[in-house]
């Protein structure tokens, strides 16, 4: 059972990385939303669920995840990006020097994003 109420947003259309995403984070006693595959339908979970933290893929089904990435930073909610592509990211204005954990990933690797988040599970 998850005891911790905390949420942390899963945004990633690949089904094999979110759900290992899914998995790393019910493991950090945390409480995933999603995986969510697209910039639209992050958007929204952004608006009607409390959301603590945020995990985000650079390339989702619709799009690129910055439009996600800049209203968590609106609504103060802390994120990093998961991708194998961080040149991507560098490259976006704004988003230089954002916490990044590169595909593929370890465990301790997003738990250390987490904790870089204020949520527990770092090392």
């Amino acid at each position: 059972m998850i005891s911790d109420t905390r949420r942390v947003l899963i945004v990633e259309d690949d089904i094999v990385y979110g759900g290992e995403l899914r998995t790393i984070i019910e493991e950090l006693a945390l409480r995933p939303i999603g995986p969510i595959p697209g910039v639209r339908a992050a958007l929204a979970v952004i608006t009607e669920i409390p959301i603590d933290a945020a995990l985000l893929a650079v390339r989702v089904d619709d799009g690129l995840s910055f439009p996600v990435a800049r209203a968590l930073e609106e609504h103060a909610i802390p994120y990093a990006f998961v991708t194998a592509v961080p040149g991507m990211v560098e490259a976006e204005p704004g988003m230089q020097g954002k916490s990044l954990v590169r595909k593929p990933f370890r465990a301790e690797h997003i738990a250390a994003a987490l904790s870089e988040c204020a949520l527990p599970g770092g090392s």
